[in-house]
């Protein structure tokens, strides 16, 4: 039940400008395409509808929010070793959620290939981990909240990397010289905090976002084992939260109470592991965190066995099951995924619409809050792909980090066409 929090400011600037690289990227393909034939580019549009059934908590009022996305890809692959690739992302929001209202480069970046080993520089998504309720120890991107309170969807992060691979495994080194604010609901907005979040956050650093992050992962297989050891030094991608007191707006009113959040400097060290026998997948993630707070270890464990053909059908089903652990001091950092057991289920229909279902609930074992979460997809046409989402919070206690999210129940309908 990993939902969490922080916010944005410097990056409404990389915002402003993120429409106006998207439009030129986009509308100078077709000419660099006319020169270039190793010129490919794609695009995806996308209508989507949420309904939430139940009265917002803080004013928000129509219960449905239609937006429209357009994310936009070039890949120019030449003769030379050298490649470039762009995906951008736009979202326009019609009704509510003013700052769902959002764009972003996802990935801008070049990358050099060698015989053995590639460099890539510029802005990219890097994803590590093997578990299905919570990636612990994917610490390289920063989360967009603003898309989806599950944390799937990313922020393109600035960085230089460098990949080996040899007969003894894969080694990744990472600098990464930006951070990036993880983006959260504003006032207005559905899944919004109670209390209102400053714009302008702390760092542990001087140097602010423009500490020099670094990272490193090793990852190689043992016959049916696959693992991934990894290292990161630098700004927390997860905020902690600071109680702030401003002056009353009058004579006789309480103080008026925001939020400001903190970006502590952190050492993390990582362990994935997925090892394959017959139908069974056995996962692990695990990591022990240093914080000037808090040092402290989690983990995620847990197996998904598929059978094949079921009933006498194409389709797959997978049974999965995952128990979560966070050891951090909650008086300083509240979390989802203390003491928690995720249980779910992956229908794949296998058949030429890539038809698919994958559904879960994270249970807290102590609280008992429940997120529930079921997502399904089917292809149309070959260009047309419907989707189909609903998250739940259900038995929050008031003292559970989720109990503000107790009403944001929605279902979600999208419609992407790819072009």
């Amino acid at each position: 039940m990993s939902i969490s929090f922080s916010f944005h400011s410097p990056e409404r600037r990389v915002q402003r400008l993120a429409p106006t690289l998207l439009l030129l990227f986009t509308t100078a393909t077709p000419a660099v395409a006319a020169v270039l034939d190793d010129v490919s580019f794609s695009n995806r549009l996308q209508s989507e509808l949420r309904y939430f059934w139940e009265d917002a908590l803080y004013g928000q009022t129509s219960p449905l929010r239609p937006s429209i996305a357009w994310e936009p890809e070039i890949a120019w692959r030449g003769e030379s070793p050298i490649s470039l690739y762009f995906k951008g992302f736009a979202r326009e929001n019609f009704i509510g959620d003013s700052h769902r209202a959002h764009a972003d480069v996802r990935e801008l970046y070049a990358i050099y290939e060698g015989d053995s080993w590639d460099l890539v520089v510029g802005a990219n998504k890097v994803f590590w981990g093997v578990t299905e309720s919570r990636h612990l120890v994917d610490v390289i991107n920063q989360s967009d909240l603003i898309e989806d309170i599950d944390g799937e969807d990313k922020l393109g992060q600035p960085m230089l990397n460098l990949n080996m691979q040899a007969a003894w495994g894969r080694m990744a080194f990472f600098v990464l010289p930006y951070f990036r604010e993880r983006t959260l609901p504003h006032d207005n907005d559905r899944f919004r905090l109670p209390l209102s979040i400053e714009d302008d956050p702390a760092y542990d650093s001087g140097d602010e976002q423009w500490h020099p992050d670094l990272a490193f992962r090793y990852s190689h297989y043992i016959d049916s084992l696959d693992f991934g050891l990894s290292y990161f030094n630098g700004t927390n991608r997860e905020p902690v939260y600071e109680l702030e007191l401003s002056p009353p707006a009058a004579a006789g009113l309480p103080p008026e109470a925001s939020l400001r959040p903190r970006y502590t400097q952190m050492r993390q060290y990582g362990l994935d592991l997925q090892y394959t026998v017959d139908s069974w997948l056995l996962k692990l993630e695990a990591i022990y965190r240093s914080t000037p707070n808090d040092d402290f270890f989690a983990s995620v464990s847990g197996f998904e066995y598929t059978m094949y053909q079921i009933f006498g059908t194409d389709g797959d089903l997978g049974l999965l099951l995952e128990y979560l652990n966070d050891r951090r001091d909650e008086r300083i950092d509240p979390v989802q995924g203390d003491d928690d057991i995720f249980a779910g289920l992956r229908w794949a229909a296998n058949d030429i619409d890539g038809t698919s279902v994958l559904g879960g609930a994270i249970v807290d074992l102590q609280g008992g809050a429940t997120f529930v979460s079921v997502e399904a997809e089917r292809r149309l046409r070959d260009d047309i792909k419907l989707e189909f989402a609903i998250r739940m919070i259900t038995e929050a206690a008031q003292d559970d980090s989720a109990f503000a999210l107790r009403n944001d129940d929605y279902a979600e309908l999208g419609l992407n066409y790819y072009f």
